[in-house]
């Protein structure tokens, strides 16, 4: 057990190393929310004081907007309803923000971090459209009444197997109705990385309009079967400057690290 704890220490010291290098601070901020970050296909736990967060976000872009300047979480998270060998109700998250540098060179930036965890490799760049191009999947969805967004997941889906195998897949100018919370250009100024299959982050050049941002959630959440209390205190706060920012899990790079097929097999608190 020693031993499983002193590699995942190690590997925390040199995320921390990788930021404080790069003069980007760390940041600690509340894991209970009175509102949850809106996601349509995310489901916050909700607790009798508000809701464990699913992902620093929000906290972290009220501090951008205070002018934090270049920062860093690594946060616990919570999710309800996943399971499954790469998915847990409770995981570590990096999630980072960088001011002033190029969609393009934070994809490298990010790239270099992932790498602390599995060694130098190839790192290659495809856009959505040419993934979907250069391994077919399935051309016609099961079910005819999915919408656009749901059959062109669906495909996804059955290609993520040959990403990543060797090398960094860097996904890149998602379509513009899978954009989030990234800017659009004509496609999303999203990015996605894969390694052995396994999507290790999300990524974005950041929407920074606050009415922009708060069109996106009222949207996201009319997309729920169950809608979530909109944070209005986030709204109303939200000034953010131009910036790229990215989650990446750190249980999955901690597995794949250790060659493990699973995240489960690692993790130092065992969900009780």
């Amino acid at each position: 057990m020693r031993d499983q704890l002193k590699i995942r220490a190690e590997l925390l010291a040199r995320v921390r190393a990788f930021f404080s290098e790069r003069d980007v601070l760390e940041v600690d901020t509340n894991l209970l929310r009175k509102c949850p970050a809106i996601d349509a296909t995310i489901d916050p736990i909700k607790t009798s004081h508000g809701y464990l967060v699913t992902s620093p976000e929000y906290a972290m872009k009220t501090l951008l907007s205070e002018g934090a300047g270049d920062i860093y979480q690594l946060s616990h998270v919570f999710r309800a309803d996943e399971s499954g060998p790469w998915h847990s109700n409770e995981f570590t998250m990096i999630e980072y923000y960088r001011l002033g540098m190029s969609f393009s060179a934070f994809i490298d930036e990010v790239a270099e971090l992932i790498q602390l965890f599995t060694g130098p490799l190839p790192v290659r760049r495809l856009t959505y459209h040419e993934a979907l191009e250069l391994y077919p999947g399935p051309a016609v969805p099961p079910d005819p009444s999915w919408d656009a967004d749901t059959a062109l997941n669906y495909r996804f889906a059955h290609i993520e197997e040959h990403l990543g195998q060797g090398e960094l897949t860097v996904i890149t100018d998602y379509p513009a109705s899978q954009a989030a919370l990234a800017r659009v250009e004509k496609t999303a100024q999203r990015f996605e990385v894969y390694y052995r299959s396994i999507e290790l982050c999300n990524g974005y050049d950041e929407v920074t309009e606050a009415s922009e941002v708060r069109k996106r959630l009222l949207e996201q959440n009319a997309l729920r079967s169950e809608p979530l209390p909109v944070d209005e205190d986030f709204l109303n706060a939200l000034d953010l400057p131009p910036c790229c920012g990215v989650a990446l899990g750190f249980d999955r790079l901690l597995a794949l690290h250790q060659n493990n097929q699973t995240i489960h097999m690692q993790k130092s608190l065992a969900l009780a």
